[in-house]
C-alpha cells in the first residue's frame, strides 16, 4: 500500500515537472535559509530593480503583453466588441511600433528581446488564439529577464 502511494506520488511529480519543462523555463532558486525552490518564474534576486536599457525594454514589453491579455479576455463575438478590440489593437500596435527603435538598440546584446518583439503581433491580435500567444510571449520574456540579469 505504501509503495503504491509512493509510486503514485513520484509519477504525479514527474508529470508535473514534465509539463512545467514544456511550458517554459524552470528556475532553481535558493532562499535566504539556504534551501532551494523550483519555479516557472525568475528567482526574486533576478527580478531586482535594474535600470539598464534592456530591462526597461523588457518592462515595456511585459506591460504590452498584460494589455494584450486583457484585450483578448474582454473580446466577445458582438460587432461592438470586435470594433472595440480593433481600436485597442491599433493603440497597442502603435505602442509596439514606437518601442522598435529601443529594441533595435539593445538587440546587439539581447537578441532574445528582438525575438520576443517579433512575436508580439500575435499576442496583440483580435483572435481567440491571442491568449495562447500572450502566454508564450510572457514565458519568453521571463526567460529574457534571466538572460538580461546574467549579462550585466
Amino acid at each position: 500500500m505504501v509503495k503504491s502511494s509512493i509510486r503514485a506520488l513520484v509519477f504525479t511529480l514527474s508529470m508535473v515537472m514534465s509539463f512545467a519543462l514544456q511550458a517554459g523555463g524552470i528556475y532553481h532558486c535558493s532562499d535566504r535559509f539556504g534551501g532551494y525552490n523550483f519555479s516557472d518564474r525568475p528567482c526574486p534576486n533576478m527580478a531586482k530593480k535594474n535600470d539598464s536599457e534592456a530591462h526597461e525594454v523588457w518592462q515595456m514589453l511585459k506591460a504590452l503583453v498584460k494589455e494584450g491579455r486583457s484585450m483578448a479576455a474582454n473580446q466577445q463575438s458582438s460587432v461592438e466588441s470586435i470594433l472595440a478590440c480593433k481600436d485597442t489593437q491599433k493603440q497597442l500596435l502603435d505602442k509596439l511600433a514606437a518601442l522598435r527603435p529601443r529594441v533595435d538598440l539593445v538587440a546587439t546584446r539581447h537578441e532574445h528581446l528582438l525575438s520576443v518583439y517579433d512575436q508580439m503581433n500575435q499576442c496583440l491580435d483580435c483572435r481567440a488564439a491571442a491568449t495562447y500567444h500572450c502566454s508564450r510571449v510572457d514565458s519568453k520574456l521571463d526567460s529574457a529577464l534571466n538572460q538580461i540579469s546574467v549579462s550585466r
